[in-house]
């Protein structure tokens, strides 16, 4: 089977699309269902809002603030997790989400924020 047999959405980004077509040769393509990328993503959101409510640690707020791009008028959002006990002269972490707008989003990686935080 070669990649122009099998079809993908092509709202996956490139990554995506090579892994899937990697997975995808390896198996029979009569069992794979149909790939919704809607579906995948609402589903991959409850369960990560699920997690979050149940793990978050109390002690850990969150704010969003939104940073103008230079490029364009596009607002990026920006999530900030500061612990109650956060020394302003403290060090930092900075965690960028490379989903490429294809798979994933910021609250993903929420409880690993709030455990750096």
């Amino acid at each position: 089977m070669d990649e122009k047999d099998i079809v993908i959405d092509e709202r996956f980004c490139d990554e995506s699309k090579k892994f899937l077509y990697s997975y995808l040769k390896t198996i029979d393509p009569d069992q794979v269902p149909k790939m919704d990328v809607n579906v995948i993503r609402k589903t991959r959101n409850d369960a990560s809002l699920k997690a979050i409510d149940m793990f978050r640690p109390k002690n850990v707020s969150e704010t969003e603030i939104f940073v103008k791009s230079k490029f364009d008028d596009y607002e990026i959002p920006v999530s900030i997790y500061k612990a109650e006990n956060f020394d302003d002269n403290g060090p930092i972490t900075l965690f960028i989400h490379g989903g490429g707008w294809t798979f994933g989003t910021r609250k993903d990686y929420e409880l690993m924020m709030c455990a750096l935080a």
